[in-house]
């Protein structure tokens, strides 16, 4: 939880802003889509650090450049930006990642850590026709303890004001725009930088791919498809001593969808790669097991005729 605990009385806008006024629906899209018509540049996990910086007016400056550079649209940035000073995350720690759907960065206050805060490079309505939630905002929503990467908070822009929600409100907050969405920042990497030393190891190579499964299960009882499943979007974590050492975490709903059979099946296949993907040094290629999930002509994920289903992919010998 992000609690509004900043001392000040009163925030000033950054800079010399103009007056601030609403901004209508159809121009903010307009911006968003003329500005990302033609972006296809993968999220980038390149941490940036201004932990070096001590004035307050610098952590302010960056703090502002960086919400701008990923909404490229005033207004929006300077309500963001007032919104999070009133929240008390003042600082910002560092960039965690940048891509085509969005900016993670670090955020943190005298009293609140290990915030991290993606902005969305494409805001768009966070409910669907039936008032649903969907693509980030869905993280609101998704179980704990299930290896989702699920929000804590969403940032939203409405009627010329950004709004704090950590709890949906179908019939008040349907038509909100979706501004940015507040987790916990992980420590760790995403899977592509750790994928050699995992693949060394079977016992690691099942672990993940349980966990992974897990994940996946979780998500699909809760109604939903993931829709982008690779390596960049899941976040091997540093357990320490004591803790899963398999923990990992499936992030980023963007792309989200309501669960159908076909989706279903066709996530199950992207899985199969994925763990085939980790088992790169070959170490698993005489477990009978792991060939049998993913090769068997008749069960198998990869070509299978008739692919083992969901609860027997989670129940299969390969994890036990």
């Amino acid at each position: 939880m992000v609690e509004a605990i900043c001392e000040e009385a009163t925030i000033a806008p950054f800079g010399a802003y103009e007056k601030e006024e609403e901004i209508s629906l159809s121009k903010f899209h307009s911006t968003i889509s003329s500005t990302y018509s033609t972006s296809t540049t993968p999220l980038l996990f390149k941490y940036r650090s201004w932990s070096h910086i001590v004035s307050p007016k610098e952590f302010k400056d960056e703090l502002h450049k960086t919400l701008y550079s990923a909404l490229h649209e005033q207004t929006i940035t300077n309500l963001t930006h007032q919104k999070l000073r009133e929240l008390g995350l003042t600082k910002l720690v560092g960039v965690l990642g940048s891509g085509a759907f969005g900016t993670v960065i670090e955020l943190e206050g005298d009293t609140q850590k290990d915030i991290a805060f993606k902005i969305e490079r494409m805001p768009a309505p966070i409910a669907d026709r039936d008032k649903e939630l969907f693509g980030d905002a869905l993280g609101l929503k998704l179980p704990d303890g299930a290896y989702l990467g699920n929000a804590k908070a969403l940032l939203t822009y409405y009627e010329g004001e950004v709004h704090y929600i950590e709890n949906y409100d179908p019939n008040l907050h349907h038509a909100h725009i979706l501004v940015g969405v507040f987790s916990k920042a992980l420590k760790g990497s995403p899977l592509f930088g750790r994928v050699h030393k995992i693949s060394e190891n079977s016992e690691a190579v099942k672990g993940y791919g349980k966990r992974l499964a897990e994940a996946l299960h979780a998500l699909h009882n809760a109604g939903y498809t993931h829709n982008d499943l690779h390596q960049g979007n899941i976040h091997i974590g540093t357990p320490k001593e004591g803790e899963d050492p398999y923990a990992l975490t499936l992030l980023d709903f963007g792309l989200a969808k309501k669960i159908t059979p076909e989706g279903m099946r066709y996530e199950w296949g992207e899985y199969a790669y994925i763990l085939k993907y980790l088992d790169q040094k070959n170490v698993l290629a005489k477990d009978l097991n792991f060939q049998d999930l993913l090769y068997s002509p008749t069960r198998g994920l990869i070509g299978g005729v008739n692919p083992y289903s969901e609860t027997e992919i989670i129940n299969h010998p390969f994890f036990a």
